[in-house]
């Protein structure tokens, strides 16, 4: 682990909330958050599991597409686990590295597991800029949506442009050396090469895109109703189209791997958007604060899910591992480390282009 980032990213938010709460009163902030409606905060904390539910299924129709099929259930307490571990490892892709270790452990080639998260990783930033998009154009005219709207067009131009290089590109072997084995450089070449193959294959199914990009958005208009409640909880009135785009633009901005967990960054960005209608700084941090709460219970709930994971016995590990969810009468085999097991994982084809 990279201690010296890690310091410097908490050192980061740490000064960027020093500097917010200096320029309000510390007491606006506290007493929206002492008095917080908790009705309207468990429906904000069940709007935000859904999402990660649509998000899932998601992620597991990207699977399908390369034969890899896993166990739904598995899926959704990995993308939990995938949370935990995106607020305690350096960095904002800590939770993904994790996820692509996991699916790789059980069977799935490491290309594959990488190329699916980078995938739905992809189209998610395709719905959060659509969302985005949509929030902009139907939301009260200020000039930080239309800065928004051009970050947001841009996001959808170099998604698009991803797509398009899918179809064009092309495997190659990997260059040998004199001995007639691949050197290292062909090999990184060859990998490069089979992963633009497979995101070939997504590419040129139009019908499996279309899915995915509309789960995409889904998962984000429901983030963004978790927002909306949480700001009711809170007491901050703005319209449900407002938050749209605000909260596209806050989790773009949250990307930037600088500070802790997006700690300071969020709120700061939180603070200055929801200026735009006339929420006091105070109110817009206490809001935020509020959020990263609702973000904060689900990571414990994947950090609970890891807990539990790591005290299971391997055959009920084995049987929750299972493809088609269910049981298998009688006692389950401890399966071999160095063998990925055959009911779980098929063996990948690619996928039948589409005419038309």
């Amino acid at each position: 682990m990279n201690w010296m980032g890690t310091g410097i990213r908490a050192a980061i938010s740490v000064t960027l909330l020093a500097f917010l709460l200096a320029n309000v009163d510390i007491g606006q902030v506290l007493v929206p958050l002492s008095t917080a409606s908790v009705p309207w905060l468990a429906l904000a904390l069940a709007s935000a599991l859904a999402a990660w539910v649509i998000n899932t299924a998601k992620w597991s129709v990207l699977l399908a597409a390369l034969e890899r099929r896993l166990s739904y259930f598995y899926l959704l307490a990995l993308n939990f686990v995938g949370m935990f571990y995106s607020m305690v490892l350096p960095g904002q892709i800590g939770g993904e590295v994790v996820k692509g270790i996991r699916l790789a452990r059980y069977g799935v080639a490491p290309s594959d597991a990488a190329l699916s998260i980078a995938a739905d990783r992809l189209t998610g930033l395709i719905g959060l800029a659509l969302l985005g998009v949509a929030g902009v154009l139907l939301a009260e005219t200020v000039p930080a949506s239309q800065a928004m709207l051009i970050l947001a067009s841009g996001v959808v131009a170099t998604a698009g442009a991803l797509l398009l290089l899918g179809r064009l590109r092309s495997p190659s072997p990997a260059r040998a050396n004199e001995a007639g084995e691949p050197t290292v450089q062909g090999r990184i070449r060859s990998g490069m090469e089979a992963a633009w193959t497979t995101w070939a294959a997504y590419a040129r199914s139009p019908a499996l895109l279309g899915m995915v990009i509309l789960q995409a958005v889904t998962f984000q208009a429901l983030v963004t109703l978790s927002n909306y409640l949480v700001a009711r909880s809170v007491g901050v009135e703005i319209s449900i189209v407002a938050l749209a785009w605000i909260v596209s633009a806050v989790s773009l901005v949250h990307l930037l791997p600088i500070s802790l967990a997006g700690l300071g960054v969020r709120e700061g960005a939180y603070v200055m958007l929801l200026q735009q209608y006339g929420v006091p700084p105070a109110e817009g941090l206490a809001l935020s604060l509020a959020v990263f709460l609702v973000i904060l219970a689900q990571a414990l709930l994947g950090g609970a899910l890891e807990l539990f994971w790591s005290g299971l016995e391997p055959q009920l590990l084995r049987t929750l591992m299972d493809s088609d969810g269910r049981r298998t009468p009688g006692p389950v085999p401890v399966p071999d480390p160095s063998e990925p097991p055959n009911d779980m994982v098929r063996e990948p084809r690619a996928l039948p282009p589409q005419t038309g």
